[in-house]
């Protein structure tokens, strides 16, 4: 990620971003996993989930998977899934029997590029099953993504013919959802490609919503004559979904700021690079205005890296009904956002799973209420402490298995009022913004993100400082190895932040050097251009 022109400088105080975290955590989060051995929740098996008054079984229907990335939930009662490597398979939910349908042999799989997104869909005449898939692969040195649609006969996939191809893609930020309209139209989430001028350019497809016909062609009432295009001004979308009410909704990652959860209208800009979030900031306000950009309905700072979302529409778990169930791979939950009677606004949100999983990618919703989670701890940036785990990567089903008593309601209720508060500042802080990439351990990824473990970088305070408040895009040497350098700015953070952030980077991970305060942090940040 490079540095952004017109990155935030959010008006929150040091006090409030760690109260409001934990607010997350603790006001919000009714879901937790039940511990045995702890007396408020004796009655609970370490296999499942509570909810207010709900509680929900937790069951691996299929592990040992190579990055599961999208997954879907037929008529017939079967799980379709892609695995990012190159695989389409089938799975009965129930029997846990896998047969592969498609192994892909022009892929290009890197990083988070690979088979990516699938939809399912059967024609109301023929009774066809058609699979749409959409993946990257290269011409030359250049990476695109294509949607091909295949033809399910006999526990194989037959017939391709491809929709569109030659989108602009990358190693990284391909998007890539695909859902179906309730017109029959095909709707394909695409990410700017690791370049945020794609985004608002109308000439390229990549950083947009696309709409196509079946059979590939433009739909003559797009909202640009001759144009897939839907919506554009998007940064990377890992979630894309329809409600009953007929809205679809996205989510879609920000960079340092502003994850979004998004109501996806015709011929609309999402802002991306330009806006981002509420539009909150002065620089954002004329290209708000002239742009004819859309707000989202929710964002989230510190990010959480939301991915896979879907419509809840039932009552089977009655907590969950009329929200958006969203996963997410920094944070390694997912969460429940309440939506009003109309479904444009977000009225509540609830966290579950916390840790529990790991990073899940993708979520899918039966007919019978039960949900299924698509874990993603075997990609190419794990972040989740203890994972992968060695039945990784999973497919896993919540259900319904009974409803607490209010004794038991009250019991669990006291116990979460008297959750542990904050320890360490700068911890909290680094594994927000941090972990992801430098890691827990602060030992970052090979060739990737450097290490801040014995890294030379951290000694120099005029540096440090420069590097949160500007970010990079220069390639970097690190303990005699090189990197690529991309850091995007925190200069949203205040002086107390940075010091609290670089104090516990000099002090972490086996380093050894002294702390930092916010007046030398204040003094070097006057200084910056």
């Amino acid at each position: 990620m490079s540095n952004v022109q017109g990155m935030k400088f959010k008006r929150i105080l040091f006090v409030s971003i760690v109260i409001s975290s934990f607010l997350l955590l603790i006001t919000l989060s009714n879901c937790k996993t039940a511990s045995p051995k702890n007396s408020v929740t004796e009655e609970l098996s370490n296999a499942e989930i509570v909810l207010d008054s709900t509680v929900l079984s937790v069951t691996t229907v299929a592990q040992n998977l190579q990055v599961p990335w999208d997954i879907v939930y037929d008529e017939d009662n079967y799980i379709w899934f892609t695995e990012q490597h190159g695989t389409v398979s089938r799975l009965n939910p129930l029997t846990g029997e896998k047969k592969i349908l498609l192994t892909l042999t022009d892929l290009f799989y890197r990083r988070s590029s690979g088979l990516l997104a699938l939809a399912v869909a059967k024609d109301a005449k023929t009774e066809a099953i058609y699979a749409y898939i959409d993946y990257t692969y290269m011409v030359g040195k250049d990476i695109f993504t294509k949607v091909v649609r295949y033809t399910f006969q006999q526990d194989t996939l037959v017939n391709p013919f491809i929709l569109l191809e030659k989108i602009k893609g990358s190693d990284g930020h391909n998007g890539n959802r695909l859902v179906i309209a309730p017109d029959g139209k095909i709707m394909l989430a695409t990410g700017d490609a690791n370049n945020s001028k794609n985004a608002q350019n109308l000439e390229t497809l990549a950083g947009k919503v696309l709409r196509i016909n079946p059979d590939g062609s433009v739909p003559t009432d797009n909202p640009i004559k001759n144009s897939y295009i839907w919506s554009y001004g998007h940064r990377n979308q890992l979630g894309l979904c329809y409600a009953t009410n007929g809205m679809l909704y996205n989510s879609e990652n920000g960079l340092a700021t502003d994850d979004e959860i998004n109501i996806i209208e015709k011929g609309r800009n999402y802002g991306w690079p330009l806006v981002e979030g509420f539009a909150d900031q002065k620089n954002e306000a004329e290209p708000f205005e002239k742009l004819n950009i859309k707000t989202p309905i929710k964002q989230w700072t510190p990010v959480i890296a939301p991915a896979g979302i879907a419509y809840y529409p039932h009552t089977t778990i009655p907590e969950w009904h009329n929200t958006l169930i969203v996963t997410t791979l920094k944070e390694c939950d997912f969460r429940t956002l309440t939506l009003n009677d109309l479904g444009d606004k977000i009225i509540g949100e609830q966290l579950c799973g916390d840790m529990q999983f790991g990073r899940i990618r993708d979520i899918a919703v039966a007919p019978n209420g039960d949900v299924y989670l698509a874990t993603s701890n075997r990609d190419w940036n794990p972040t989740c402490e203890g994972f992968p785990k060695a039945e990784d990567d999973r497919i896993i089903r919540l259900r319904k298995v009974r409803t607490l008593t209010k004794k038991q309601q009250n019991r669990i209720a006291k116990a979460r009022a008297a959750a542990p508060v904050i320890a360490d500042i700068g911890k909290h802080l680094y594994d927000i913004h941090c972990a992801a990439c430098h890691k827990p351990d602060g030992l970052g990824l090979a060739e990737v993100f450097p290490p801040l473990a014995g890294s030379e970088w951290i000694k120099n305070d005029s540096v440090m400082v420069r590097l949160l408040v500007k970010g990079m895009s220069d390639s970097i040497t690190v303990k005699g190895l090189r990197y690529k350098g991309e850091m995007p700015a925190f200069d949203f953070l205040t002086n107390q932040q940075m010091a609290d952030i670089i104090t516990y980077v000099r002090q972490s991970f086996t380093n050894k050097e002294i702390s930092i305060y916010f007046k030398q942090v204040e003094k070097i940040r006057t200084q910056i251009k």
